[in-house]
């Protein structure tokens, strides 16, 4: 009872989760490494990973709220010279998308990982 659309969308969902998850790691290291945060509420952000699903027939989106004193630190420590600089915001997060997220889901629903996700959704379903 697994058709091939269940399967693609979980897929998806793993291969978009995993990607956002990269995101945030990322983003915890270059906060805890260059900035001195006052409050911690750009830990907590990094630490809560807080992702919107929105999830219909023929779409997938994926949305992370990002606080906007993040972007405007990241604005910040571009000013710096070129050896402190840091990336907190665009430069983290494009790099995982267009290197690790969109080949995958581009190639990376082979023969052998459908047959995988069958098996780990029919463990599931029993």
């Amino acid at each position: 009872m697994l058709t091939d659309s269940l399967l693609r969308k979980k897929f998806v969902h793993e291969t978009i989760t995993a990607g956002i998850n990269a995101i945030y790691d990322r983003q915890a290291a270059a906060i805890a490494q260059h900035l001195h945060p006052q409050t911690g509420r750009l830990r907590d952000y990094a630490a809560r990973r807080t992702i919107n699903r929105h999830i219909t027939d023929g779409s997938y989106t994926a949305e992370m709220p990002i606080p906007l004193h993040l972007r405007l630190q990241d604005i910040r420590l571009r000013r710096k010279p070129k050896r402190q600089r840091a990336a907190l915001y665009n430069r983290l997060a494009w790099p995982i998308v267009y290197r690790d997220i969109i080949p995958e889901l581009r190639y990376g629903f082979t023969e052998e990982v459908r047959q995988q996700l069958r098996e780990q959704l029919s463990k599931a379903m029993k």
